[in-house]
């Protein structure tokens, strides 16, 4: 079976599935299956794939894990507190906020630009996405989103990017990542010529500044990234026409030998989740890890990188972990008292707490003092100020 037909036979299946599911009433905690709970993620756990799913805090089964670390993000309201008096909450930011993603579930990104927009330049919207059938499209609470950030604007000069990214999202069940979609899209040099025109267009006549494209999991698919390749160059010029700066982000698996990138894009390199869903507690990043980033990928043009606020929760009695995000480690310090410290090589705060179940659990975040540490990491190795995004408001 052919790559095309496996994607067309996979969104079959997994209709087939929901229907049985319904049909049986299967439940989780009670309830239908329905898009907000699963993620049905080819190869891999919801919790490592899924955006949507990851941010939403609940805890995922992590095999394996043995707990002693979590990061995350110093809770924005202990920072203004400890900042100079007169200077802008986004002052302690300026180095990471250059570039940030706003997802479109999150209900905090009215208030957090109101917070830190005076040092932010570029806000790329997270995220179009696909449907069964390989159709791009944008989710109603983005567009919303996009309205707002839009009303928000006066007085700053943000280029709003559309983000894509290769998850398809049903009404019941998600493919986040989904590696045939890409197979799907890009069968043909003719397939990756539409689809680049067909994304063009779409933030064009959406009214975006700018589109970046999020495809993830191709790892080392030696024929997928050089059909990738092509598609790119598509873009590059289908972009191009529109007068829409184009950003392509790389993930940490990208061979390191055997591809050239064309000259023209913004490429962006994620710089995080050294430690997470399936590994032992840690930070997202440290000092060899990021060093490491820039020196193995500076045969890429015009590189910037990508760090991420917010941590980890393990539990060491079960093994499961739990996202945070900047909101819930608000939550999780107001909650519970307990030593933290800074690990030496990550900068990052660490600590260990009792949960309602008696349950011993590690967290790990970082601050707005780690982000500025991994920055120095990076600029430092780079022997220059260098580009930075940061996930997410």
């Amino acid at each position: 079976m052919n790559r095309k037909n496996r994607f067309v036979f996979a969104r079959a299946a997994a209709a087939v599935l929901l229907f049985c599911l319904l049909l049986s009433g299967c439940s989780r905690e009670g309830g239908l299956f329905s898009a907000d709970d699963y993620y049905l993620v080819n190869g891999s756990s919801a919790a490592e794939e899924s955006e949507p799913e990851a941010e939403s805090a609940e805890s995922e089964a992590v095999s394996g894990t043995d707990a002693s670390s979590s990061e995350g993000e110093e809770p924005a309201a202990e920072e203004i507190v400890t900042e100079p008096e007169g200077e802008s909450p986004g002052a302690a930011y300026k180095d990471v906020m250059q570039t940030v993603w706003v997802a479109y579930w999150d209900d905090h990104i009215a208030e957090a630009l109101d917070m830190y927009g005076d040092v932010i330049q570029n806000i790329c919207v997270f995220a179009a996405s696909y449907d069964p059938d390989g159709q791009v499209f944008l989710p109603g609470e983005l567009t919303a989103q996009v309205e707002m950030i839009r009303e928000k604007s006066a007085g700053h000069s943000w280029n709003i990017y559309l983000s894509v990214t290769n998850d398809i999202v049903a009404s019941g069940w998600s493919s986040a990542k989904d590696v045939d979609l890409l197979h799907h899209l890009l069968d043909s040099p003719e397939d990756a010529k539409k689809h680049a025109a067909e994304l063009a267009a779409l933030a064009q006549e959406n009214g975006f500044d700018g589109l970046e494209i999020d495809f993830e999991a191709l790892h080392g698919d030696m024929e997928l990234w050089k059909s990738f390749l092509v598609f790119e160059e598509a873009l590059i010029e289908e972009s191009g026409k529109r007068s829409l700066p184009l950003r392509i982000v790389l993930e940490p698996a990208t061979p390191k030998e055997g591809l050239t990138f064309p000259e023209g894009p913004e490429y962006v390199m994620m710089c995080y989740d050294l430690h997470g869903f399936g590994t032992e507690p840690g930070a997202k990043a440290d000092r060899d890890f990021l060093i490491g980033l820039v020196e193995d990928f500076a045969f890429i043009p015009d590189l910037g990188f990508a760090l991420a606020n917010g941590g980890y929760d393990w539990n060491v009695e079960t093994g499961y972990v739990t996202t945070l995000s900047e909101q819930n480690i608000q939550k999780l310090l107001a909650e519970h008292e307990f030593d933290k410290e800074r690990g030496d090589t990550s900068g990052a705060l660490h600590g260990i707490y009792e949960d309602e179940d008696e349950d011993k659990r590690e967290v790990w975040y970082a601050d707005a003092e780690t982000l500025q540490l991994w920055y120095d990491y990076l600029s430092d190795a780079a022997g220059h100020p260098v580009r930075c995004s940061l996930w997410k408001l």
